[in-house]
Order: C-alpha cells, then structure tokens, then sequence
C-alpha cells in the first residue's frame, strides 16, 4: 500500500490467490479515487468542503463481540478518509487564501461523557473535533474557516428506529432541518450545535455528573442493543415466539431529583479522593490481574521504563515492537534484571489492516493464547510528521501516524481483551496526551492531537462498559516526558522542571493502574500544569500555542538546513 501510495507498480507475491486480489482491489479503489478527486477538482474554486461521509454499524455492541474489519472499516470511512480529502482540498484553498471546512462530529463525542457500546464511532467522531479545533488555529490567518459542527440525533438511517424511539423522538430532527441550519453556521466558530432543538440538549447534558450519564447511557444503549439482538433473531427465525423487547430505563428520571445535591457533594470529596489516592500502596497487579503484562513499544522512552518497572513489580512481560533486533535487547535486558519470564513479538503496527499486519495479530493472539494476561499498556505512538501545517505533511506519513496511534490500538485491545473477560479481570491503560486533553489545540500537530484524543475517548466508552465485568480501562494522558519524541527544543524551554524523566514517570503510571478516573495524570508536576492550563480562556491558549509551535518550526527548519548545508556535495 505504501509503495502504491508513492506512484510505484507492483507485482504482489503471495500464496493465497484471493487475499492478493483483495489487496489489489483495494490499492486501486483507494488511489483512483484519490486522484479522481484532485482531478475534479483541479482549476476549481472550490470554497467550502462538507466531511458528512460517516459509519457507526455494527451498532450497540461490546468490543470483544465485534468483527475488526468492520471497526477498521469505520475507522477508514470516519477518520483516515475525512484526513486525506481534506489534505487534498486544503492546498487550493490556501493558495486563493480563503475557504470553509466543515466537519461532521457528533455530540456522542462532547455533550456525554461517553457512549458505551459504541467506543469506536464515538472515539472516531473525537478525533475530528480535536482535528478542526487545530485546524481551525493553524489556518484561520490564512482565510480559511474550520469547523466542527456536532447534532445529536437526526432522522437519518445511521439512526436505527430503537433509538429514535427509546427516550427522545421528539428531539431527533429531520435531515431538511439540519441541513439548512448547519448551512447557516458555516464560518461562524470552530465548535458549534446549529440546531436549536441539540442546543437544548446539549444544556440539559451538561446538568448530570458524569457517573450518572454513563450509567444511564450504559442501561439505555444494553437496552438497544437487546432490541438489535430480537430483530436479527427475529429475521432469522419469522414464526419464532414473538419476545417482547425489555421496556426502556424508568428509573432515570427520578435519579434527576438527586443531581444537584450528588454533583455538589462530588465536588466537596474531589480533593479528598485525590490525597487519599496518592497516599494509597500501590496495589498489587499480579495478584489483582494476572501473571503477565503485553506492552507495545517496549524498546525506548515511557514504554522501556513501563516494561521494566512491571517487571520490577513481578509481571511476565510480552513485547510488542517494529524491531526484532531492539525486542531481543530489551527482552535480555528485563531478565537479567529482574528474572521473569519475557515473549517477544515482532508487529510493525504502521501495516495493521494489511496482510502483513493480519499476519503479525495472528502471531500476537498465538503468543498470548492460554497465558494469564493481566495487564496491557498500549504505549507505542508516533508523533511525527510535527510543527507542520496540513497542507505541507506528507500524507502518507500522516496516514501511518493514525495507524500506529490509534487504529493498531484497537486491534491489540480487541486481541487481547476475551481473555481478561474470560478471566473476568484485567487492566488496560493507553498512553493518551495532555495535549488534546489539557489544552484547548495543539496547532501544527494536528493529527497527533487528534489520535489522542480518540485514544481517550475510547478509553471512556470501554471504561463503562467493562468495569461491571472486572477490566479496569485507563487513559494516561501525560504533559511532556523527556523521551525522543518530545525535541531538546521544547525540554530545554519553559518546563524544563516539569519535564519527568521516563523512569520516573513509569514509577508513576504503574502506581495509577486501577486507581482513580478513567482518565488521569500521574505524576504531580504534570497535574500541577493541568491546573494551570485551566486558568487561561481557550483564545490565549491558542493563540500563545501557535506562537510557540511556530517558532519551533522555524528552529527545526534551521536545523535541517544546517544538516542539508553539511550533507551537501561540497560539504568535505
């Protein structure tokens, strides 16, 4: 795919006829249509660009009960495609120095904390939000116009009829009626709700505590997904004996009587929980979750300190990196330290959902098969292409950041994930960023905040979904760790005091495992910038970020010159 991608012809070798068809098909439905459409739209000019194009099939669904193709699919449609026609359109744009885009999200993704049963597609619909906010920063000086609207429901058929009619029919609106609103917003803010029905949606959302809403989001989408379950058994069985659907939750509404007085006291004790928390032992993960840990990026920064410090604390390690070479060295270096037991499996998570990639998911789910895996950590992540703008990456570079960062993590949750519910225990925690957490854009990275910010809200909807059966999701969203993906650049700059090394921020993480919120920040330093991020309004945030994102741009642009000057044919 990526040679394809770069202009070369292929002949593909491989045993299985219909598999390298397959392949083929898709190498050139995805590159014809790609250049079908810059050829459509070459000598246009083209004003506004409408991502509308979205999936959210299978539907009400637990992760481990759900074919991956089909969340890849999703994920295709939703996320990587929206990024590659807008990367297309973006370059006319900018050169005319005016134009709107404007991106379908969800409030799934917003109003509610989160959206059980659904993970991916809400997860999908964050990543575009966060993907307009930073575009809607990089480019606003250059004319062009970024947005994100999010309805809530409309009368479409990714609305199945059981929704429409389960809690609010009279809020879902028709399609005519959205339409002609979001036509009216275009141009007007980075994040908006052009419905005024939504409008009131969204308010009434932002009354109830987060642990109400997602345990009734919980009931209500258990509830849908009973609905979905009659209906296929139904079509498959016509005379069967007529099963009445379970009637919707009626206890909501009188939980709404408590919520003033819950949410004032959840306030009161946040303090409290928070000392109580950092005070606590750490809590044994062997006993609490099982033998064995699976840890992705193992062989450098967060996820080498990760691996050792699990090892340190009695886990059996398996590793999971690009490099054999860098696997064996870190594998070696575990054992000798610390005596456990070490499997290493070689996965170039860039190639998940090719057959290069299914082959390595296929050796990861053999490695792990009849091991009492307890832990996972999804630590592996790229952070290049960086302080570019979008028109200027490269989009391939662009496209393989989502595939490490987000689309290769649900993978390896779905593979390893009907063990722990088997076992009816277990841990996940994915490296998310404070940058698409603690602060309101992270211009010039825009993608990478964006998969971040999908991480997180994935981590969220498997949160409420598994935790009744035993499996603790976490998102660990740190600020910066001196690691190689964080330059000397930003280290030696303002928070320099505050930038943890990896080893200390390991000591960190592990101590969070199963403690605290779905969401969290270990380490002390990097709570305290939370804390500090939240003081300054979203317009100074993003205007002091570009500001400093472009002057890091110009830094790494001298010191790639300066290395070109050097590499020259003159340089002696």
């Amino acid at each position: 795919m990526e040679l394809a991608r770069a202009g070369l012809n292929l002949v593909l070798v491989g045993r299985d006829p219909a598999k390298l068809q397959d392949v083929s098909d898709k190498i050139a439905r995805g590159d014809e249509a790609m250049r079908r459409l810059r050829e459509a739209i070459e000598g246009l000019d083209v004003g506004v660009l409408v991502n509308n194009a979205g999936v959210n099939k299978p539907g009400a669904l637990y992760l481990h009960e759900v074919e991956v193709e089909s969340l890849m699919r999703m994920v295709r449609v939703n996320l990587q495609a929206l990024t590659e026609v807008t990367a297309a359109v973006l370059p006319g744009m900018v050169q005319r120095r005016r134009g709107a885009v404007v991106n379908i999200g969800s409030g799934s993704t917003l109003a509610v904390p989160s959206f059980p049963l659904y993970s991916v597609y809400a997860a999908t619909k964050r990543y575009v939000a966060v993907f307009s906010k930073n575009l809607y920063v990089e480019y606003k000086s250059k004319g062009i116009d970024v947005q994100c609207q999010v309805p809530f429901y409309v009368e479409t058929n990714m609305v199945s009829s059981a929704a429409k009619n389960s809690l609010f029919p009279l809020f879902v609106v028709g399609p005519d009626a959205c339409g002609r609103a979001a036509v009216r917003w275009i141009g007007h803010g980075p994040l908006c709700v052009p419905n005024l029905v939504h409008q009131l949606q969204w308010w009434a959302a932002a009354f109830l505590p987060e642990i109400l809403g997602d345990t009734y989001r919980l009931a209500l989408h258990l509830h849908q997904r009973a609905i979905f379950r009659m209906l296929r058994s139904s079509r498959a069985h016509p005379q069967g004996s007529g099963e009445q659907a379970p009637p919707p939750p009626a206890w909501f509404f009188l939980l709404l009587a408590f919520v003033g007085g819950a949410y004032s006291a959840s306030l009161s004790f946040r303090l409290l929980s928070y000392l109580a928390l950092s005070m606590r032992r750490p809590r044994d993960l062997h006993r609490r979750y099982g033998a064995w840990a699976v840890v992705t990026g193992p062989t450098s920064g967060i996820g080498r300190s990760v691996a050792l410090e699990l090892a340190r604390r009695g886990l059996n390690l398996v590793l999971l990196d690009l490099d054999a070479a860098n696997l064996e060295e870190t594998s070696d270096m575990v054992v000798s330290r610390h005596g456990v037991e070490t499997k290493t499996v070689a996965f170039d998570l860039s190639l998940v959902g090719t057959p290069q990639g299914d082959e390595s998911a296929r050796r990861l789910r053999a490695a792990i098969e009849g091991l009492d895996v307890g832990v996972l950590v999804n630590n592996a992540g790229v952070s290049r292409p960086s302080m570019v703008y979008l028109h200027e990456a490269d989009v391939e570079a662009l496209v393989r950041m989502v595939r490490v960062n987000l689309w290769a993590l649900t993978e390896v949750t779905a593979a390893v994930l009907p063990g722990m519910l088997e076992r009816r225990r277990g841990a996940i925690v994915n490296m998310g960023s404070a940058s698409s957490e603690a602060i309101p854009s992270f211009p010039l990275n825009t993608v990478y905040a964006a998969t971040k910010r999908y991480v997180a809200k994935f981590s969220r909807g498997l949160h409420v979904e598994y935790r009744s059966k035993g499996i603790d999701v976490q998102c660990q969203a740190p600020f910066f760790v001196a690691t190689r993906m964080v330059s000397s650049a930003v280290r030696d700059k303002w928070f320099s005091p505050l930038v943890p090394t990896p080893d200390a921020y390991a000591l960190a993480a592990t101590r969070w495992i199963g403690h605290g919120q779905p969401l969290c920040t270990p380490t002390l330093g990097h709570q305290l910038l939370w804390c500090l991020a939240g003081i300054l309004p979203d317009a100074a945030h993003d205007w002091l970020r570009l500001r400093e994102h472009l002057r890091l741009r110009a830094v790494i642009q001298r010191m790639r010159a300066a290395r070109a000057s050097k590499t020259g044919p003159d340089a002696k």
